[in-house]
């Protein structure tokens, strides 16, 4: 959920199979689509600031990892390289994680 409670991200599967994300107003149940694209679009987690989501989408051609806005806008890609799945925000003030050895 967003930081204010209200919002809910989910993905969907489109009758084309293809699977795209979508918001939720929980108090109104207004539902916005959020992508839609031919790749699949998946997985949304909210950033801490509850205005951001992070996904992973293949409408580059591989998964990849993404972020937007969470009324769609802004989408910025964050990886490029390899197969890059299931993203999740640290809470505020996290540590990163350890470096591997």
């Amino acid at each position: 959920m967003g930081s204010n409670g209200q919002l809910l991200a989910f993905s969907w599967r489109r009758p084309s199979g293809n699977y795209d994300i979508y918001v939720m107003d929980v108090s109104s149940g207004h539902i916005l689509e959020i992508t839609r694209d031919s790749g699949r679009n998946e997985r949304p987690s909210w950033a801490p600031d509850g205005r951001h989501l992070v996904f992973e989408s293949t409408r580059t051609g591989t998964r990849q990892i993404w972020t937007m806005l969470a009324d769609g806008s802004q989408p910025h890609q964050l990886t490029t390289q390899g197969h890059n799945e299931s993203p999740n925000w640290s809470p505020n003030n996290a540590s990163p994680p350890p470096s591997p050895l």
